[in-house]
């Protein structure tokens, strides 16, 4: 097992090799840095421990407080098969980590003025304009199908109250089935197949009502490469990857990076780490594929993840290039549900911006995941995940492999980074 420690004015060196991109360290804001919270030893421990205990193969954190990197630690394998170690170049899959980038890229067309977040979704995607609505069943178990009372806006494809079904992505919609529907798109489609597909199915409930994850943000790119006049992959590359210095960040990862790539395990039956053998996890990143998703898709590194955070915590900026406008990362970073919505699904008690679930109460029990009002994130289907911290100033990401997420590793990890594992609060099953 090996945890790897490196000190700030290490990496500010290593930086300079990296000029005309934001990947670079300011070593001036240093000075700024009071007493940090992270504390190094207590972070070892706990990372440690998720290797030792068979929780993950391999697991990395970056921490940054006030823009300054405060910690950086990796613990076991990246391949358990042949040894290879989690390093700060492993490639990872991210999965849903890829939503809050396309996100952020629809945004700066949005500053671009070309659209506004009420307008009818279907004035930019015309698949969307006549849609029905589920309203339940007859007395013959018949769905009863219903006119939308108003039209789904921009906004609500952006923070899921569209009423777009949850799981139609990479197979049958189950949940259409309940309409005598079956629509199988995949990665080898185009994201305009898609749009008509998905035109073409009922809504589950009326636009705005409801917060359902779902496939919109598939639409995000597809409103990217309408809007931009470009492939969504080259847009992402030309604003945000080439800018922010993220060289390791695509959908295909070519032949010459593939041994970087970090395998995704399962846990077996026994508890014990077994790799994925799905056909499409493995070829997700090795193999060219027709569809660039905004629901998955991306892989990327730990520290070009950061580039990314960083730049959020930062208002949009990041030593000197600026991505998005301070107001337009606020405005991605308030909270657009209202308050009367009928369902939350698994948000729970949290809100939900542009892009990142938004933390709205402290927490209130133990069992809550540590945290401060403000604080915004999203996490990945195979461990990946980030936040970031107003209130305190903290950027963190996290990359492991392992399905399904995992979230005692994820309180864990919130509890040792912000150094309050033995606060004694109430027990409670909220999540916040």
């Amino acid at each position: 097992m090996k945890i790897i420690i490196i000190s700030i004015a290490a990496i500010a060196l290593s930086a300079c090799s990296a000029p005309h991109t934001a990947k670079q360290n300011n070593l001036a804001k240093t000075a700024e840095l009071s007493e940090p919270i992270t504390v190094p030893a207590v972070m070892d421990e706990t990372i440690s421990s998720f290797v030792e205990d068979g929780h993950v193969a391999g697991y990395s954190v970056v921490v940054y407080e006030n823009d300054v990197e405060t910690y950086y630690g990796e613990a076991g394998l990246a391949d358990i098969d042949s040894n290879a170690p989690m390093k700060r170049d492993t490639i990872h899959s991210i999965y849903s980590m890829t939503k809050p980038i396309v996100s952020v890229a629809l945004m700066t067309l949005y500053e671009q003025d070309k659209f506004e977040l009420d307008d009818p979704l279907s004035k930019h995607l015309p698949e969307f304009k006549d849609m029905r609505v589920y309203a339940g069943d007859n007395e013959k178990g018949e769905p009863i199908m219903v006119s939308p009372e108003k039209p789904i806006t921009v906004l609500d494809m952006l923070r899921h109250t569209a009423g777009l079904p949850e799981s139609f992505w990479g197979g049958p919609d189950t949940e259409s089935k309940v309409f005598g529907t079956e629509t199988k798109i995949g990665i080898e489609n185009t994201l305009n197949e898609m749009a008509k597909a998905g035109g073409s199915l009922p809504l589950l409930f009326q636009p705005g009502t409801q917060w359902r994850y779902s496939w919109a943000v598939d639409m995000q790119s597809l409103m990217i490469e309408r809007l931009s006049g470009k492939p969504v992959e080259r847009y992402l590359q030309e604003v945000l990857f080439d800018p922010l210095g993220m060289t390791d960040t695509s959908y295909y990862v070519p032949t010459e990076k593939q041994h970087r790539l970090a395998t995704i395990y399962t846990k077996a039956e026994n508890g014990d780490l077994e790799k994925n053998t799905d056909q499409f996890t493995h070829d997700l990143h090795r193999k060219p594929h027709v569809m660039k998703p905004g629901s998955l898709g991306l892989a990327s590194t730990v520290d070009d993840f950061a580039q990314f955070a960083r730049m959020l915590g930062n208002k949009g900026e990041l030593n000197g290039v600026r991505i998005l406008k301070p107001e337009t990362v606020s405005l991605m970073t308030d909270d657009h549900l209202p308050s009367n919505l009928a369902d939350k699904s698994f948000l729970g008690n949290r809100g939900f911006g542009i892009g990142f679930a938004i933390r709205l109460v402290p927490p209130q029990k133990d069992k809550d995941l540590y945290g401060h009002i403000g604080e915004y994130r999203w996490g990945g289907a195979a461990g990946t995940n980030f936040w970031v911290d107003p209130e305190k100033n903290i950027v963190v990401v996290i990359m492991t492999q392992r399905m399904p997420f995992d979230g005692k590793l994820n309180k864990e990890i919130r509890d040792a980074i912000y150094n309050v594992r033995h606060r004694s609060l109430p027990n409670s099953d909220d999540n916040q």
